[in-house]
């Protein structure tokens, strides 16, 4: 029998850029929250061995570079009898927009398969395994928000957070998050001692006003558009919205789920891709499996 899982897209509500790391990678902070746009992932075991994965978009052929394909096969080489899967990509989140969509579907891979295959892989040992194959990765295996350290792979639970309801939207230009971080290290600010995560973690009752991102003001020069964004939000009423991650997609924060419909409906046709998208909360993401 087929397993379908479905994959969240996130936001980061908080992104504190703490430094440069001896490994190349930079010392992150940052309280992540998925939300309800998601990928969608059908797996059906094949009895040859042989791992295939169709669907996808032009920005994320179902190649062998494919997150979904690399973290099939990572799974796959820690069982000792080689089993295979067809897999089918049902792509909605948009590539380079800062909302993890190919790290997710590496998670919801590492996920569905452990169960299709009967792998018994422990959740350290999945966490391990993702965080080998990206920095994100890990926090899709969580439960809808945490905070996340290191360079992505430490992942601390969060409190509850707010049913936050959400407008998302990307531009035609799509930022790979190298060249952001690049342009962060050219016009690096020292961090301003403030731990915003922290902050945003002990009141969450107003964590629409906490937000912080160290990437935002880089993602903004790198990609003009974004600023356009921000003026359109602002002009139909939404004055909280940031960059997500590395950019280039933008999320504002609304006072109901109703005015996030509007929104969207509004920025729709104006911009590449828009969404009405709220957060998502534990029960959602426990319940989002169906076989």
């Amino acid at each position: 029998m087929p397993i379908i899982r479905n994959a969240h897209a996130k936001i980061n509500l908080t992104l504190e850029v703490l430094g440069l790391r001896s490994d190349g990678f930079h010392e992150i902070r940052s309280v992540m929250q998925m939300i309800s746009l998601c990928d969608t992932l059908t797996f059906e075991k094949d009895a040859s061995g042989l791992l295939t994965l169709t669907g996808g978009t032009d920005d994320a052929p179902p190649g062998e570079n494919n997150l979904v394909l690399r973290a099939a096969r990572a799974l796959q080489a820690t069982m000792r009898v080689k089993r295979g899967a067809r897999i089918h990509l049902e792509k909605r989140i948009p590539v380079g927009a800062g909302l993890g969509g190919g790290s997710s579907d590496a998670a919801a891979t590492l996920k569905a398969l452990n169960a299709l295959w009967g792998a018994h892989r422990s959740e350290m040992q999945l966490t391990e395994i993702a965080a080998s194959l990206g920095s994100d990765i890990p926090f899709f295996l969580s439960k809808g928000s945490a905070l996340v350290t290191g360079r992505g792979e430490r992942i601390t639970p969060a409190g509850p957070l707010p049913e936050l309801q959400l407008v998302v939207a990307k531009p035609a230009e799509s930022l790979p998050t190298p060249k952001v971080y690049a342009e962060w290290d050219r016009r690096v600010v020292p961090h301003d001692g403030v731990n915003h995560s922290a902050r945003l973690l002990s009141d969450p009752a107003n964590a629409g006003s906490l937000l912080w991102n160290d990437l935002h003001g880089p993602a903004v020069i790198l990609c003009p558009e974004i600023a356009r964004i921000l003026d359109h939000l602002k002009t139909l009423g939404i004055a909280k919205a940031m960059v997500s991650g590395s950019g280039s997609a933008v999320f504002g924060v609304c006072e109901s789920g109703e005015q996030a419909m509007e929104v969207a409906e509004s920025l729709t046709g104006t911009f590449k891709g828009v969404w009405a998208a709220p957060a998502v909360t534990i029960q959602d993401v426990i319940g989002e499996v169906v076989s």
